[in-house]
């Protein structure tokens, strides 16, 4: 931990065999934001390698037109199964409760 409870991140591009490329990240950057520069650096760095398919590739082509949708728009991450009642967990318990009320339909 860094000074003032910040925490130190970083990023890495690897394959089974080597490290292709790691770095750290400025104090603060959060776990998803480092999981995010290592897949903007990993597509970056196989640009023009031949190989399998992006996983979810096309919902991921439609997830980045939506980000021309809105004007303002906030995406929190939360741990699931929580028990406070702050508006954050609430919306999450809620997702979650509609989402397995989904699964039991035919």
């Amino acid at each position: 931990m860094a000074p003032h409870g910040q925490r130190h991140t970083g990023y890495a591009v690897v394959t089974l065999e080597t490290i292709v490329e790691a770095a750290p990240l400025p104090l603060g950057t959060t776990s998803q934001t480092a999981e995010l520069v290592a897949l903007i650096r990993a597509l970056h760095l196989s640009k023009n390698l031949q190989g399998t398919p992006i996983v979810n590739g096309p919902l991921i082509s439609k997830l980045l037109e939506a980000l021309d949708f809105p004007s303002k728009v906030a995406i929190i991450h939360c741990r699931g199964n929580q028990t406070s009642q702050d508006l954050v967990s609430r919306g999450n318990n809620k997702a979650d409760t509609v989402a397995k009320w989904l699964k039991k339909l035919p």
